[in-house]
């Protein structure tokens, strides 16, 4: 448990490191590139996001859940994601044009002939990740992200102040690719030298291609939104659900993926071992929540501050769509880990099955309310989560024996605490209200009660969180004695 939490903490570290340096690249870029700029990269960045998990096709999962690993398994996973990335970069770059054509915006195709070159890079440094994760060396994982995300980071704000439009997002993205490539190398170089091979193809695609299958629809259904919306409602109500979905993703998936990326190795290591799964996924669980809950219902009412702060008055038009969005994420936390759950038992079937239904109804969602408005894709995402949770919670009970009932009672702490959490941020929007020559501070306020309320809610409803943040501070406290 102390190796889980060492990881779990150290993770945290590297995302929140990466958040915050790419929090400031997206407030000062905002500033930069209009929201259609910024549609026309994300549409772009969209598909290269689905081809991306063909590149993986389920390789990084099973080179982290094989209990017998060789280095033939390693051979053929490098082989395996060599020979699809660059095929697809062969494709790509050939339907660039056709794509472009489609959505009418020959930036679309520019963008994607540009992030092409990602997947010539990818294979040298995929099959370290999923190494370093599998022996949860997340110290070396943090150097690499952080490394990377200042390189990001500084080369889009120069790009885009140089006037290169969204072509800036475009070469960042490649130039984070680099540095994460050089210092995979440096990080783990007996596995970064070896040669592609195809002796175990079979095992690595009998567990790998369902996985991968799962990571496709997964990618579909996260990408919907930019590629549907494009195309039935225009380039500038891209950019705005984009920025809405990205402010709600500072959570939801940087958050998540901190936690993602230690439960997968976590959870295969509990199985080998023979121990409970079903607690371990319990517990997960009541720490997603008491940070998911308080951190949707502060934003729902601290939404024009953070918009103005963060993207600047342009950006307005997104402060309804991310009221509506943090409404529909809190039932999130409840199957955000199943995948992961499901993966290291073995269960590949069933996780695939479950993201057939998640990911069809997603995509059907948002198509059939892109045809009303901006407003009604937001919401839709509603009926969307609950289906979801319904769908792995059925999973969960056939493999895990995890009643779901029992699972949401389990979170009462945390709902203590996010209601805690949120009286003063509510309190200061339905009394000072946040007009535009006093919202500065008016967010303090709410910030500092939110945080206090915070504190004060996981002692007072003895939330297991206390636990390891006491240990934190005892730990940071005995060294600076020294």
């Amino acid at each position: 448990m102390a190796t889980i939490r060492h990881a779990v903490a150290l993770s945290f570290l590297t995302k929140f490191s990466a958040t915050a340096i790419a929090t400031i690249a997206v407030i000062v870029v905002a500033r930069l590139l209009t929201p259609e700029e910024i549609g026309v990269f994300s549409v772009g960045y969209a598909v290269i996001a689905v081809a991306h998990t063909l590149r993986d096709f389920g390789v990084t999962s099973y080179l982290i859940q094989e209990p017998n690993l060789t280095r033939d398994h390693i051979k053929t996973a490098l082989g395996i994601t060599t020979a699809a990335a660059w095929s697809l970069a062969a494709i790509l770059f050939a339907a660039s044009g056709t794509i472009a054509q489609f959505y009418d915006n020959v930036g679309v195709g520019e963008v994607i002939r540009i992030l092409c070159l990602n997947f010539l890079l990818l294979p040298f440094s995929s099959p370290v990740f999923a190494l370093l994760r599998r022996e949860m060396n997340f110290g070396a994982l943090m150097r690499i992200r952080v490394t990377s995300s200042f390189a990001h980071a500084g080369t889009s704000i120069a790009l885009a102040y140089l006037g290169f439009s969204y072509y800036s997002l475009a070469w960042s993205s490649v130039v984070q690719i680099v540095v994460v490539v050089i210092m995979s190398s440096l990080a783990k170089p007996d596995a970064a030298m070896v040669l592609p091979g195809f002796k175990e193809w079979r095992r690595v695609l009998s567990f790998g291609g369902r996985v991968g299958i799962s990571k496709i629809l997964e990618t579909l259904g996260n990408s919907a939104n930019d590629l549907i919306i494009g195309r039935i409602l225009g380039f500038t109500s891209v950019g705005l659900f984009s920025r809405a979905q990205g402010l709600i993703n500072l959570f939801d998936i940087r958050f998540m993926e901190a936690v993602e990326a230690v439960m997968l190795p976590a959870f295969s290591a509990k199985n080998r071992e023979g121990s409970d799964l079903k607690q371990a996924y319990i517990r997960s669980v009541e720490y997603l929540t008491v940070f998911a809950w308080p951190f949707f219902g502060v934003l729902i009412f601290t939404t024009f501050p953070v918009v103005r702060i963060m993207f600047g008055d342009q950006w307005d038009a997104a402060i309804p769509l991310i009221q509506i969005l943090c409404f529909a994420t809190l039932l999130k936390p409840f199957f955000g880990m199943a995948n992961q759950v499901l993966v290291a038992l073995g269960e590949v079937g069933s996780n695939l099955r479950a993201a057939i239904i998640f990911q069809g109804v997603r995509v059907g969602a948002i198509v059939i309310a892109a045809t009303y408005s901006l407003t009604a894709v937001a919401a839709s995402m509603g009926l969307v989560y609950l289906i979801a949770f319904v769908t792995f919670s059925y999973f969960l009970r056939r493999h895990l024996g995890l009643n779901p009932l029992a699972l949401i009672l389990s979170c009462w702490r945390s709902l203590g605490v996010a209601l805690l959490s949120v009286a003063v941020p509510a309190t200061v929007h339905f009394t000072l209200g946040y007009a535009v020559e006093s919202y500065l501070i008016h967010f303090a306020y709410a910030a500092s009660g939110a945080t206090l309320g915070w504190l004060i809610g996981i002692f007072v409803f003895r939330h297991p969180v206390r636990i390891d943040l006491q240990a934190a501070a005892s730990k940071v406290f005995r060294r600076s004695k020294q």
